[in-house]
């Protein structure tokens, strides 16, 4: 086997291009206060899910989710025009909940 010094590295061939994401996730925002203003229905490989146009920290943020229980509550929500609405998002084991 050659030495470590001359084996080439996987990135002479190519680069890893990471796309930034512009949306944030449940775990980016968990046990914090956010205001949801509204909200985006998408379908996507795994079934609907849904990015919230969010305040957090007089910011606004973008957050996507497929959490079912989270899809849940706010397809009543989004039903009732009962935007903004502040939550609180927390996890029990591999469930999302919200206070």
């Amino acid at each position: 086997m050659a030495k470590r010094k001359d084996i080439k590295r996987l990135t002479d061939y190519g680069e890893l291009h990471k796309v930034t994401p512009d949306y944030l996730t449940l775990d980016d925002i968990q046990g914090r206060e956010v205001v949801i203003g509204g909200v985006e229905w998408l379908e996507g490989d795994y079934g609907t899910y849904v990015i919230m146009a969010c305040e957090l920290d007089d910011e606004a943020v973008k957050v996507r989710t497929g959490a079912k229980l989270v899809l849940d509550a706010l397809v009543d929500a989004d039903a009732n025009d009962a935007f903004p609405l502040l939550v609180r998002f927390t996890r029990r084991g591999r469930t999302w909940r919200f206070v």
